[in-house]
This record gives C-alpha cells, structure tokens and sequence, in this order.
C-alpha cells in the first residue's frame, strides 16, 4: 500500500508546504511621496521634556532632516533618545517647551515603535487594521484593498487564514508582523523606528533592513534607534546622532567600530 500510494503522490508534501519553508520574508516600501522643499522636518534651539514643572531631559536640540538623510540616533539607555523620536514625530503637545519645530508642508510620515504591536485591537481582523491604516491620514489611500494588505502580510510570513483572524488570537511575532505591515503599506517620505527589531524575528528584521536600505536615498529620509548591529550595518546610516547629557552631537558620516563601545 505504501509503495502504491507513492506511485499515486499521496505520500509527497502539498505544494503550499514546500513553496513556505525556507521562504524568506520580503518586505516593499512604496516610493516617497513628493514633498515641497529639501528640508523634511527641523528643530531650532529646542527644549524637551515631559512635565514643564520639572527639569528638561534636553536643551538646545537643533537637527534638520533633509532629503536623503538616513540618522541612526544612538546613546545610552535613559538618554532621551525616544523622548527626541517623540518630539520629532509632533504627537505629544508641550513636549517642546522652548524652541520650534518646523515640518515640511508635504510631509508625510511613518512611524514603527517597539510599542505598536501591544497597541493594536485585540479584538479587530488583523487584515482590518492593516487595510484601515493604510487608508487612514494625509497619506492614506482609499483605494487600498484587502487584498493589497493580504499580499503585504503573506509576504511577512502572514499568509493563508491568518490575517482573518482576530488579533488576540495571534502570537506576539504575529502581532509584530501585522504591526510591520501597517508600516510598510502606507506611502512616506520620513520614516521614524524605534527599536524596531526589538520584537520582530530574524528574518522580518532583515527583510526590514533591506527596504530600509534601498529607500529614499533623494526623495525620502530616515531616523532610527536601534542597538542592532548587524541591521544597523545593513541599512547604511548616513549620518550619526548621540544623545547624551541633555545634548545631540550630530556627524555626518557611517557606522564605525567606536559606535559600539560601552558609553562611559
């Protein structure tokens, strides 16, 4: 019976099996969307904090991200470097207390934090989410379908009946992945990561650094924190920021090995 069963294929594995394992995933950034200038976002002399009533945790931030940019913000734990992500990003008021903040006005912009797969809808479709997000904002696009967010996440590894199902139901990689596929379906000209292989797998993480990597390099910029070498290496940073003591020293050049000593 066996060797009959052979002969009629019955034993081999289905083909939906072999085209997944080994399957890397693959990650596609949508072109930058034009903007009106080559400055896509400035801070002048700018104070941040949380509490007005207490000390700021920076002074005197000055950065503008042009055109091309890629920064890797680096510094040590507790420096501010996601509280300067944040006032970057604009979506906490009074954050700035002193100093101004500029954007361009066709800034468009994409933002992954460490944080956003905890945010989601436990109780939503996680193709839902994805298809409402991409839809959503001044660079949403209406016209984005299920189907359109189906291929994004099937590309991540989310493929067949999973992007039906509710988020809860999901493992925490999952949830990752859908939280990486509302990133990277919505058209950007300014993307914002922080700490983003902290709960991604391997393979998201250098699917991830290879978009990263072929985007923007004119018409889009980039600022990420990251304490991952290997994808750090990988997305080719053209400038580096370090936030330390209440400061940014900011230096146009790539990664060296110096990045990453101990800070003292």
């Amino acid at each position: 019976m066996l060797e009959k069963m052979k002969r009629d294929g019955k034993l081999d594995p289905p083909a939906v099996a072999i085209m997944d394992i080994g399957r890397k995933p693959e990650l596609v950034l949508p072109p930058p969307p034009k903007a009106s200038g080559d400055i896509l976002l400035q801070l002048e002399d700018a104070t941040i904090g949380y509490d007005p009533n207490e000390a700021p945790l920076l002074r005197n931030i000055s950065l503008k991200i042009p055109l091309g940019m890629k920064l890797l913000l680096r510094g040590p734990n507790g420096a501010g470097k996601s509280t300067l992500l944040k006032a970057l990003r604009g979506n906490m008021e009074h954050m700035i207390q002193e100093g101004k903040r500029t954007e361009n006005d066709g800034l468009k912009l994409g933002v992954f934090t460490q944080d956003l797969a905890q945010e989601l809808d436990p109780k939503a479709r996680a193709v839902d989410l994805v298809t409402n997000h991409a839809r959503e904002g001044s660079n949403g696009d209406i016209t984005v379908t299920a189907e359109a967010a189906r291929s994004v996440m099937g590309r991540l590894g989310l493929g067949g009946e999973k992007p039906l199902r509710k988020v809860e139901g999901l493992s925490g990689g999952e949830k990752a992945r859908v939280a990486l596929s509302m990133f990277a379906l919505k058209a950007s000209n300014l993307l914002m990561l922080d700490e983003p292989s902290n709960h991604l797998d391997v393979g998201c993480i250098n699917a991830l650094a290879v978009a990263l990597s072929n985007w923007g390099e004119k018409d889009g910029g980039v600022v990420v924190i990251s304490h991952d070498r290997e994808f750090c290496d990988q997305v080719g940073f053209t400038h580096v920021g370090t936030v330390m003591n209440g400061s940014l020293k900011l230096e146009q050049r790539s990664l060296r090995e110096s990045d990453w000593e101990t800070y003292e």
